[in-house]
């Protein structure tokens, strides 16, 4: 049996438009997210693309003791300011996380 392996890069070459752009939508999350004072941080950003359309999701970590309701409440608004920012994003996807979950 004989195998042979071609190298291929290690990743995936974006365009340098591409990669400037996800960093301008990244950025926009992070200082939208900035104005809401019960997000302590966001993390875990990924923006992607599916065809045409933008898709960006990250994880959100609120305080413990906010009820669910306010929870819901401060990702909503999170999301409607963030579309405002970036209309182009056709998708956004929050995952609220409590403190607690995230302590290193």
């Amino acid at each position: 049996m004989l195998t042979h392996i071609e190298s291929e890069p290690a990743t995936i070459e974006l365009p340098a438009e591409q990669v400037e752009e996800d960093r301008r939508i990244e950025q926009a999350m992070l200082s939208t997210a900035a104005q809401l004072p019960e997000i302590i941080d966001v993390h875990e950003i990924i923006v992607g693309r599916t065809g045409e359309h933008i898709h960006l999701s990250c994880h959100c970590t609120l305080p413990d003791q906010l009820t669910m309701a306010r929870v819901h409440e401060v990702i909503t608004a999170l999301e409607d300011r963030f579309k405002l920012e970036c209309p182009e994003v056709y998708r956004v996807t929050i995952h609220p996380e409590p403190v607690t979950d995230n302590l290193r």
